[in-house]
C-alpha cells in the first residue's frame, strides 16, 4: 500500500542582516531576520515545524530595559495572503549596567488542512523598546522548515 504523499524534507531559511533599530513600534512593519519558503503541495495534509535560532548580545545601559517581541509570519505566496501566526515576547531588565549574550530558540508548528500552496515564513522583530543608551545585536540566525504529513509520525 504506497503512500500519498513525499516522505518528510527539511528546507533551510535566507538570513537577512538588516539594521536593527533600536525603537520599534507594532505599527511599523516586520523586521525580517530570516525566511524559509515552503510548496505544501507536495504532501496531504502538510504540517510544517518551524525553528529559529540565534544569539542576541543586549548591553543595557541607563534604566537598563530592554523589551522586544519576536514574530512569525506566514506568506501564501499564491495569494498573497499575510497573517501572524504567534508573537514571542522577550524582555530584559537589570539593577546595573550588563552585556549579556544569550542563545534564543524559538519553534512553531503550522498545520495546514490540506496541500495548498506555496509558503515564505518570517521570523522577525516587530516591537522594540530601549533605553537611551542601550543598544543589540542577533547573530549566528539560523531558520529551518521540516515538511512532513499529519498522518506520519515522526
Amino acid at each position: 500500500m504506497g503512500n500519498k504523499y513525499r516522505h518528510p524534507f527539511i528546507k533551510s531559511g535566507k538570513v537577512f542582516q538588516p539594521v536593527l533599530p533600536l525603537q520599534l513600534s507594532q505599527d511599523d512593519p516586520l523586521v525580517a531576520l530570516t525566511q524559509v519558503s515552503v510548496n505544501a503541495n507536495e504532501i496531504d495534509k502538510p504540517c510544517i515545524l518551524i525553528n529559529f535560532s540565534g544569539f542576541m548580545t543586549t548591553f543595557l545601559r541607563e534604566e537598563r530595559y530592554g523589551e522586544f517581541i519576536f514574530s512569525l509570519k506566514r506568506f501564501c505566496l499564491n495569494t498573497s495572503h499575510s497573517e501572524t501566526l504567534i508573537e514571542w515576547p522577550f524582555t530584559r531588565a537589570f539593577v546595573n549596567d550588563t552585556n549579556i549574550k544569550e542563545p534564543i530558540v524559538y519553534n512553531y508548528c503550522d498545520c495546514l488542512s490540506e496541500k495548498n500552496g506555496f509558503y515564505a515564513y518570517q521570523f522577525g522583530l516587530t516591537y522594540i523598546k530601549l533605553s537611551e543608551k542601550s543598544s543589540f545585536n542577533i547573530t549566528k540566525k539560523s531558520m529551518t522548515a521540516q515538511v512532513y504529513s499529519d498522518n506520519e509520525v515522526l
